[in-house]
């Protein structure tokens, strides 16, 4: 599959063992997920929204909440600041910047779990979740990975 996509060009020695170790595979997964990561938002009337600005990655779980919570409390804050367009933006991103980047810091930690980046990580992660979804410590309590992947932020998202 990949060589007819390739042709019989020659590969190098990277993209060579790469196909090898393809062509021996008992199964396999081709997948490429990023996220963006920004240190603001905007530039002065110019601003970025959803997946434009912070793109939570399927990982995360939380894209289309935050697009809509973001594109939300934004909207509030220019209505409530509309002739200081900078302030409602620098607090639409301090309140919203946090959350974000904890979401997409867990999506990065949740991706091993679909797509190890190593045999090792593979094995780490096949471990960790029979443990993960058994028995919770007390009725209603996360267990120790769940509190560690969806760890609480808290956002005022009400303008």
């Amino acid at each position: 599959m990949l060589r007819r996509a390739y042709g019989p060009e020659p590969l190098g020695e990277t993209l060579a063992h790469v196909f090898e170790q393809f062509e021996g595979a008992k199964d396999f997964l081709f997948d490429s997920v990023n996220q963006v990561s920004m240190r603001s938002w905007h530039s002065g009337r110019t601003v970025l929204l959803g997946d434009a600005a912070w793109c939570m990655t399927l990982y995360s779980g939380m894209g289309a909440s935050l697009g809509l919570a973001g594109g939300s409390l934004l909207g509030e804050l220019l209505s409530r600041h509309p002739h200081e367009i900078d302030t409602a933006l620098r607090t639409w991103e301090d309140r919203l910047m946090p959350f974000a980047c904890q979401h997409q810091r867990s999506a990065l930690i949740k991706a091993q779990f679909f797509t190890p980046s190593s045999p090792s990580i593979d094995i780490l992660c096949k471990g960790l979740m029979p443990r993960a979804q058994g028995k919770k410590r007390s009725e209603g309590a996360p267990t120790a990975l769940e509190q560690f992947l969806s760890g609480p932020v808290n956002v005022e998202f009400a303008a």
